[in-house]
């Protein structure tokens, strides 16, 4: 009687058991999709992104794009400090503080330079996260470099066509022509 108890129980426990057991399973198979999807978003985003941890501005991780951007591989900017990507070091962890502090988002430009010297003026967005157990900000690196310059030049087009439209208007204004461009050549 005492066997058949313990070969009864013991059925009971497998069916129950493994019944179980596929439950853990099929949530460690989601799970692993789950965090490759994550993963998948990570790496192939526009923008450059980097992980920093927020005590002292270590790069924890990064993101294929910043790779590009920066011209440098993963395993020289995980790592290493963000004084590598920016000299503006102070704006960063004030900023980094801030987002931490208050649990928000921050944005600001900020001048970086890539692996070569080359200066690339960036729009960054700071977000406060936890990774591998560390608190952690999540910085999205946009490159505004080419928008920048775009605007500087519309800026010295309009300048230029503002004192166009003033030439152009003292030349046709009342009386000589003659003495309207000495006036202007005055100005």
């Amino acid at each position: 009687v005492c066997l058949l108890g313990v070969l009864v129980g013991f059925a009971f426990y497998r069916k129950v058991a493994g019944g179980q057991i596929s439950v853990v399973r099929e949530w460690l198979r989601r799970e692993a999709l789950l965090s490759r999807q994550y993963r998948d978003l990570f790496e192939n985003a526009g923008e450059a992104i980097l992980i920093l941890e927020a005590e002292n501005g270590i790069i924890l991780n990064c993101n294929r794009r910043a790779c590009e951007v920066y011209g440098w591989d993963r395993t020289a900017l995980a790592g290493s400090h963000l004084n590598i990507l920016t000299k503006d070091i102070a704006l960063y962890m004030e900023e980094i503080r801030s987002v931490q502090k208050d649990q928000r988002t921050a944005e600001f430009t900020a001048v970086h330079s890539r692996h070569n010297g080359s200066p690339l003026k960036v729009l960054v967005s700071l977000s406060p996260v936890e990774y591998c157990g560390k608190t952690a900000v999540l910085s999205f690196n946009r490159n505004v470099t080419e928008n920048m310059e775009m605007a500087d030049a519309l800026q010295r087009r309009d300048m230029i066509l503002e004192a166009v439209s003033f030439v152009a208007e003292r030349l046709l204004s009342d009386g000589s022509w003659e003495e309207n461009i000495q006036s202007v050549l005055g100005r």
